[in-house]
């Protein structure tokens, strides 16, 4: 979603004061084993690879904030879209049936303009199933699988300041507390 992209690039004035927060408490989380989680099999590995290997948080850039914000609005999204019709009973077998739009009318928004109901059910009990794994595994399938996932909307390097920050967003919007205490 690139246009979505240059909305967040060419808007700093909107974004400043949670580019700021998120910066600060990306440095926090910088270290945090959370960033790493997928990559090892035990916590206590990645606490000894942590210890060894990591350095000092490097900086979040506002270009590195306006991809990792990208991410977590195509995510909210998709979420939004996907979850929405599970609460009316409605279970989707294809889920590529989804258009989105960047929009910027005085504030960057991601709009939904379309939606392919083909492959839709109703199905009340698998729905009700389906959301109800969906808030369990939550973090798994927001979180962790998506800070270490390669196929985010921007090209190019997902850095561990990225993955960091895209914690710190989630944190800060009370969607994830993390494994360790945050050391302020």
């Amino acid at each position: 979603m690139i246009d979505l992209h240059k909305e967040i690039l060419s808007n700093p004035e909107e974004f400043e004061d949670e580019y700021k927060t998120v910066a600060q408490t990306a440095e926090l989380f910088y270290n945090n084993p959370d960033v790493e989680a997928s990559y090892y099999k035990s916590e206590r590995g990645l606490r000894s690879f942590i210890k060894r290997f990591m350095k000092k948080p490097e900086k979040l850039t506002y270009e590195g904030f306006a991809k990792v914000k990208t991410e977590q609005m195509m995510i909210d999204a998709w979420r939004m879209v996907n979850n929405e019709p599970l609460k009316h009973g409605r279970v989707n077998s294809d889920f590529d049936g989804y258009a989105f739009r960047a929009k910027n009318d005085g504030e960057v928004e991601l709009e939904v303009v379309g939606m392919d109901f083909e492959y839709f059910n109703k199905d009340p009990e698998r729905a009700k199933e389906i959301l109800e794994r969906s808030r369990k595994n939550a973090e798994d399938m927001y979180l962790f699988n998506r800070i270490n996932h390669s196929g985010w909307p921007v090209k190019g390097d997902v850095e561990r300041i990225h993955q960091a920050a895209y914690l710190a967003m989630r944190y800060l919007g009370g969607e994830y507390s993390p494994t360790d205490e945050v050391e302020k």
